[in-house]
């Protein structure tokens, strides 16, 4: 059997994703245009380093009062940007639907995949609850079940049958990992998610022709 993954980590109001060389990566709240914009990387002490590919960039240490000055942006901190790049990327592209929501269970940010399987665009589903993909078809215990794995900190896989922003229904396979930070306190969700309406529909198909020969 599969194992679970193992819960991201993140310190309060820092990027979930793993830091690299040591280094801190800060971000403000998800937005609509990219969760994982990232406004600080602490590689200095007490220094805000700004990314420029040429390896030098103007920053404002808040310790001389602004003043401007040129600081040579280390190897590691071109390392991490390559790397966070190439993971906004990775979920931008991703097949499969990326959801992640606050612990309130509010949208903060989904991937493309999410507005091809559902019709909703960023713009409108973030800031939304997941209850607006809801079809009725699972019981209030379903529900229930589901919010109490993840808010005990575990992964939730199952599969829910959602209705689509034009009233279709379809039928998706949904796995939800709990955001830990260091002391263990969720801080959100993140929801990957597969459209498996086809699938199931191909399987159903199949019982039916063999229960027909039977």
């Amino acid at each position: 059997t599969e194992s679970a993954p193992a819960p991201f980590h993140a310190e309060p109001g820092e990027s979930a994703c793993p830091p690299s060389c040591g280094l801190v990566a800060k971000r403000e709240p998800y937005s609509h245009s990219d969760c994982f914009r990232y406004v600080e990387v602490r590689s200095l002490p007490q220094r805000r380093v700004v990314r420029q590919e040429s390896g030098f960039a103007p920053s404002v240490d808040p310790v001389d009062g602004g003043a401007g000055r040129n600081v040579a942006q280390s190897p590691c901190s071109r390392q991490a940007d390559t790397e966070r790049a190439g993971l906004v990327a990775a979920v931008e592209q991703s097949a499969d639907a990326v959801v992640i929501t606050d612990t309130s269970g509010e949208i903060r940010y989904v991937n493309p995949a999410f507005t091809a399987m559902t019709g909703y665009s960023r713009e409108e589903a973030v800031g939304q609850n997941p209850r607006v993909l809801k079809s009725g078809r699972q019981s209030a215990e379903f529900y229930k079940e589901l919010w109490d794995t993840i808010a005990s900190g575990r992964v939730w896989r199952g599969e829910v049958i959602n209705r689509r922003k034009d009233g279709t229904f379809y039928t998706e396979e949904m796995r939800i990992t709990p955001v830990l930070d260091s002391q263990g306190e969720i801080v959100s969700y993140i929801a990957i998610k597969q459209d498996v309406t086809e699938r199931r529909a191909a399987e159903e198909a199949k019982r039916f022709l063999a229960s027909i020969v039977e």
